[in-house]
């Protein structure tokens, strides 16, 4: 009984929690943001070009992204909550439990299952309609001192780099984060201007991230 409840109010407790803290993070940096379009506009990009690189956000590429933001990003959350289902529906079964707790613990087992096997599928829909806004596939990227400017796959937009929240590299593709739930994509064959390894030095040292 005390599994049944802990499978049902943990995640009732946990993302709210967090869903707040999201929020806080977003209230901070909405704020940080006005600021420096004060002093510095919203689309102006100073000093000299950099880095330039070009990625093709294809199917292929919004897929690889969305498998590990599902299974890879959040790997602790979903041992957590799987080991947490298996020791349930083990304890449901293995002792002399009510019927009714047996059912509960099959179902809450079975609904997780489904949303752990959906979360790729989900996220993958929702990062298509963001790229899908754009006029092409193709993100097209220029990195300065201090900002970089997005474009194609959105109405151009200049980015200081504060706004990054993570960095995270898998396969050719770095996630320059701007969410929880979503990244920019930069392929590390796509640079026209500047070297791979230059580039991750210089960005690790523009947001102090790993």
């Amino acid at each position: 009984l005390a599994l049944l409840l802990a499978s049902v109010v943990v995640p009732l407790v946990y993302m709210p929690l967090k869903s707040k803290r999201d929020k806080k993070a977003k209230a901070r940096l909405a704020e940080q943001l006005s600021q420096y379009h004060k002093t510095h506009g919203a689309n102006q990009a100073d000093g000299e070009l950099l880095f330039a690189n070009d990625t093709d956000c294809t199917k292929e590429a919004i897929h690889h992204f969305s498998v590990y933001q599902a299974y890879v990003k959040n790997i602790g959350e979903l041992v957590f909550g799987s080991v947490l289902c298996l020791v349930m529906v083990a304890c449901a079964f293995l002792l002399d439990t009510e019927w009714w707790m047996k059912l509960a613990a099959a179902a809450i087992t079975g609904y997780y299952a489904y949303k752990l096997i959906s979360m790729p599928n989900t996220i993958e829909k929702i990062q298509r309609k963001v790229f899908g806004r754009g006029q092409s596939q193709t993100a097209h990227y220029a990195f300065y001192p201090e900002v970089f400017r997005v474009s194609g796959v959105q109405s151009a937009s200049v980015i200081p780099y504060f706004q990054l929240t993570d960095l995270r590299r898998k396969g050719q593709y770095l996630y320059l984060y701007y969410g929880p739930d979503n990244a920019y994509m930069v392929d590390q064959y796509g640079f026209t201007l500047g070297e791979w390894e230059a580039f991750q030095a210089f960005i690790r040292e523009k947001t102090a991230k790993k």
